[in-house]
């Protein structure tokens, strides 16, 4: 490790140097007396520890080795590791991972630490299955054991839904939701059922369930081999209801609740798509609305297609509408029969309002080959329908709010450049942007994308907006200044129509000399042009699979914020402080380019294993976690791998001195400060043991708050907002008021 006090010395006094990030920000006086400040980051930002410091136990990681889960306004983020801190009970393998699942939560002092397991003593098998939006709930599959048995098995018989209640009174109180599986079914060799989906306050909860072995649940008539779609609305130990049912109302069977059911498709229902792999918000975040796709089965239907079940108590058709939906698409059987392949959800937006599909069947006229759809349940009767485009081999990405879809297509369908001057060309993979809200030109094209399927620039990452879009791409994309010949990372602005190289080398006025040809040149190492493999892995949003991610919109891996700032992976020196061979954490901002983790450090073990080591960020972009063996702040007393937040305005006191006497020069113990009491009252373990330092010098005057601090509160305050349109404009607000000035847009504060 790097000795800790050559680091933690610097102050805003060595922030001189030519690239200092924070050279021109104006830093509460708190943030720049934190040894987590470095002057290289930039938005003033500075080092926070999330994880405890402990001496023994393995790697802390995301649950299923995936991402971990980080609530929107970065405050929260959930971990696994084995080493026994908050007084957990269970370290052993207790389900699919090794450890104990923690929440590690900001305090104003501190980082502390949360074990969310339930009680060995009662439950003691359990899985983690994923967290509300917020965080302060958290979905368990509980095994239970039978009575009088010592040993436990996998039979589902035992397997009870439970949330853990994370907030308030009932913290850490653990609530039946209901059995993942009829009661008295046989036993399965393998696990036939899945958590697929859950709103964002874990209020509604989606179950798969494989129709074998007797497990569905009575009134259920799917069958054999296939998959059945339940939902759970609420806790209270009883029955999930159907989703892909044709009743009108709400199920209320007897003595079943499922009784009397109309199935769509006796052949299967499936969460979003067929495939069970696109699920972009099949669940609306209030849980209303779920999207779901009945699978062909004879008459009924003949192809697969698109519903929608609303409340509970009402099933549209989306990709067969009836007319009151849409007056001129045509849904007769010729029609259907002449795509025999269906209709393929491609996601919907966060509130449930608008979904997204394609298919080859020609709803509207003006449709070629596989075609993509908008469907607007907000819409004029009969006019809900809207044809988006032909020709569409792919949709890489959709906004939170629906307002944007990028997609791919080998049609020209705009012939009005991008605002680099590059155009679409028919037979080529051009990357178009779709405007929902847009009265005028609702397509507005992007990037022409390399003809090597292993090159294009999906997937993609966009703001909860769609104005700000990422990507990589090995093609040279015109107007960015791009000689590498490996592939790069750009970012698209919705509003400008302009792409610009992410990856680029980090500027400044008077230059930096080429190594290469020994010309001085604006950006450092060459500009960022290489010529060797590099990895800049795009870190994507997103659900997939069953366990293998949270099943919520909890965010994690996010690469680019509110704000359009991007933060991304490299290997190579973009700045004067990286670390060459290094995995370095870069943002790139408004077309330059700062270094957020340090250069010094040794390279972390998670490379070892093809990890990287940048965790996510949140909305804002405020908050920056990545993986680190290095000891950045005097909290960091283990020699592991810890977790740490590059926060703008962040940064913690140091703790305080350690005093020590001998023999009879000992005067009684220095007073220190308590140790922090966690959120709600729960105990819990300070990340470092960072103490409130009371202060000796006097009161000074408050340096004025920058526009970048004023930016991230406003954006932070948006974030809040319910999602649509009102948030959009708050973005948008905020945006023009705080952002940068037109005649200066390279730097904030």
């Amino acid at each position: 490790m790097a000795t800790a006090v050559a680091v933690l010395l610097l102050t805003c006094a060595s922030a001189a140097a030519v690239g200092d990030a924070n050279v021109t920000a104006s830093c509460s006086e708190e943030t720049e007396a934190s040894p987590g400040f470095r002057s290289f980051m930039p938005d003033c930002r500075a080092y926070e520890m999330v994880t405890p410091p402990y001496e023994a136990g393995q790697l802390v990681r995301g649950v299923f080795m995936e991402p971990p889960q980080l609530s929107k306004e970065g405050t929260h983020i959930i971990g696994l590791d084995l080493a026994g801190f908050a007084d957990t009970e269970n370290l052993e393998q207790v389900g699919l991972e090794f450890g104990a699942v923690y929440e590690f939560s900001r305090t104003p002092t501190g980082w502390s630490a949360e074990s969310l397991e339930p009680p060995a003593s009662q439950y003691p098998r359990r899985i983690f299955v994923g967290a509300s939006a917020d965080l302060s709930k958290t979905l368990w599959d509980l095994y239970v054991a039978p009575e009088g048995d010592e040993e436990l098995g996998v039979d589902p018989n035992n397997t009870m839904l439970a949330i853990r209640e994370g907030a308030g009174a009932e913290k850490g109180r653990f609530t039946l939701v209901g059995p993942v599986t009829a009661p008295g079914h046989e036993p399965a060799v393998f696990q036939s059922y899945g958590i697929v989906g859950a709103s964002a306050d874990m209020s509604h909860i989606l179950l798969a369930v494989t129709a074998d072995n007797k497990q569905l649940w009575p009134g259920d008539s799917t069958e054999e081999g296939a998959e059945s779609l339940y939902e759970y609305q609420g806790t209270g130990d009883r029955e999930p209801v159907l989703v892909g049912v044709k009743n009108e109302g709400s199920l209320k069977g007897a003595p079943y609740v499922n009784d009397g059911v109309q199935l769509v498709s006796r052949c299967g229902t499936r969460l979003g798509s067929a495939e069970s792999v696109t699920t972009r918000n099949a669940v609306s975040e209030s849980g209303e609305v779920v999207y779901f796709t009945a699978l062909a089965c004879g008459e009924t239907p003949r192809v697969n297609e698109l519903y929608s079940r609303i409340d509970g108590s009402r099933t549209a058709a989306i990709s067969e509408p009836s007319k009151t939906d849409c007056t001129a698409c045509d849904t007769t059987r010729a029609a259907q029969e002449a795509a025999p392949e269906g209709a393929v959800f491609q996601g919907a937006s966060e509130d449930g309002a608008k979904v997204f599909f394609t298919t080859k069947q020609e709803l509207l006229p003006g449709a070629a080959g596989n075609s993509l759809y908008e469907y607007d349940s907000e819409a004029p009767e009969g006019e809900r329908v809207v044809l988006v485009a032909g020709e569409v081999t792919g949709v890489a990405a959709i906004s939170e709010d629906g307002a944007r879809v990028y997609f791919e297509s080998t049609a020209e369908l705009t012939g009005a450049p991008n605002g680099n001057g590059e155009k679409a060309e028919t037979g080529s993979e051009n990357l178009y942007a779709y405007d929902t809200d847009s009265n005028d030109s609702k397509i507005a094209f992007v990037a022409q994308e390399p003809s090597d399927p292993a090159s294009r620039t999906t997937p993609l990452d966009v703001t909860g907006d769609g104005r700000f879009a990422v990507f990589s791409s090995a093609r040279k994309l015109r107007g960015t200044d791009d000689s590498s010949t490996v592939p790069q990372l750009f970012e698209y602005d919705a509003e400008t129509g302009k792409v610009a190289r992410v990856s680029v080398g980090q500027k400044s006025p008077s230059g930096y000399e080429c190594e290469s040809t020994k010309t001085v040149e604006e950006g450092f190492a060459c500009d960022g042009n290489i010529t060797s493999e590099t990895e800049m892995p795009l870190l994507v949003s997103g659900i997939s699979g069953k366990f293998s991610s949270p099943p919520t919109g909890a965010m994690s891996h996010v690469s680019v914020s509110e704000g359009g700032a991007v933060f991304f992976v490299s290997r190579d020196r973009l700045t004067p402080d990286a670390a060459a061979g290094g995995e370095n954490i870069y943002e790139y901002r408004s077309g330059d380019v700062y270094l957020i983790s340090p250069g010094d450090e040794a390279v972390p073990i998670e490379l070892s294993r093809g990890k990287t080591r940048l965790l996510g960020s949140d909305e804002s972009g405020t908050d920056v976690f990545f993986t680190s063996t290095d000891t950045l702040v005097p909290q960091d007393t283990d020699t592991q791998s810890n977790w740490y937040d590059a926060r703008e305005d962040g940064g913690f006191a140091a703790p305080l001195p350690q005093f020590s006497c001998v023999a009879t020069n000992c005067q009684g113990a220095p007073t220190t400060a308590p140790a922090l009491p966690g959120p709600g009252g729960s105990e819990t373990a300070v990340a470092g043991g960072n103490r409130v330092v009371p202060s000796t010098a006097p009161t000074a005057k408050r340096k004025p708050r920058s526009r970048a601090q004023e930016l991230a509160t406003a954006l932070r305050a948006c974030a809040k907002k319910k999602p649509g349109r009102k948030r959009t404009a708050c973005y948008a607000q905020a945006r023009r008021r705080y952002g940068p000035p037109r005649k200066d847009p390279g730097r904030r504060g």
